[in-house]
């Protein structure tokens, strides 16, 4: 997220704008019913790079018309079949300007005759001084209207790459990243594994490793992987092959004080002739588990 001359924008919003709007003109293509979509931000700076993304792709469609306005231009406009709304902040203080107006939200929640997109920091939005985002997200997820982008492999996909784009993919290894805060598994990587991701050379072969990971994270396995009991501790470790490297991972587990959850632990990533050297490291750290960690470790409380 930038902070620029006309305000705040946020570029992998953007980008799944962009989806957004491919996917809706794909099924109107099918259907070719009149639909009016109408994108809006509260930060002119958003606005400004949605328009340049979208360039005229969709301007000379005959029952197919998209927009790109502020929250004020939408306010003295008509009213759109489809609404996407980005909200663009993304930060822990809850600060969403404009969208912590009551009345300002609401007047987005009217103007869209069928359907209403909003693309937003949870987080961000439920922090705020105003309650109304809290009602509203409690609502999409009691009727099952509420989607995190990394459970979405279409989405999710659009967010690596834009990570990519912006040199950005290594913030993403962080168990507290929006791609994998809400995964189905908890998600641990082990130093080894951000020191041999920094030094892979290839942004494209990085994409993959990202997009395996987010998969993995999600309770997807791939039918063709190797499974390496350790010769002295006995523990079960999995090895997967992507693109030139293998990545390792295993079931652990992490004491949260009152608990002990499991997560996936992503060991390394590295070429297959490595792998027996960390395999071998691998079983004498397990040696210093307890048995009851061990078991804890086997245990499958999540079917992958």
């Amino acid at each position: 997220m930038d902070d620029v001359e006309y305000g705040w924008k946020n570029i992998v919003e953007v980008a799944l704008v962009i989806r957004i709007v491919h996917n809706l003109y794909k099924e109107w293509k099918c259907l070719r019913q009149q639909l009016n979509v109408t994108i809006v931000s509260t930060y002119t700076a958003q606005v400004v790079e949605i328009k340049e993304k979208l360039g005229e792709k969709y301007s000379n469609f005959d029952g197919f018309t998209v927009r790109v306005v502020d929250i004020i231009e939408l306010l003295e406009g008509e009213k759109a079949d489809v609404i996407v709304l980005s909200t663009v902040r993304s930060n822990s203080e809850g600060s969403i300007g404009l969208l912590s107006n009551p009345e300002r939200v609401k007047s987005v929640f009217t103007s869209a005759r069928d359907c209403l997109w909003i693309l937003g920091d949870e987080r961000a939005l439920c922090r705020g001084t105003s309650s109304i985002w809290k009602s509203i997200i409690r609502d999409a997820k009691a009727r099952k209207c509420f989607f995190n982008v990394e459970e979405h492999e279409e989405l999710g996909k659009c967010v690596v790459k834009v990570k990519k784009e912006l040199d950005e993919l290594n913030e993403m290894l962080n168990p507290d990243s929006f791609l994998f805060r809400n995964s189905k598994w908890k998600v641990s990587f082990s130093d080894s594994f951000v020191n041999s991701f920094v030094k892979i050379k290839s942004s494209q072969k990085k994409s993959l490793v990202m997009n395996f990971l987010l998969r993995l994270a999600n309770g997807w396995r791939p039918k063709s992987s190797v499974s390496i009991t350790c010769v002295e501790s006995k523990q079960c470790l999995k090895q997967y092959k992507v693109k030139d490297f293998h990545v390792i991972c295993s079931i652990d587990i992490e004491n949260e004080g009152y608990r002990y959850v499991q997560v996936l632990k992503v060991w390394d990533v590295l070429p297959l002739v490595d792998v027996p050297e960390l395999v071998r490291h691998l079983d004498t750290m397990f040696l210093t588990y307890t048995t009851d960690d061990l078991d804890r470790c086997k245990i499958r409380y999540v079917k992958g």
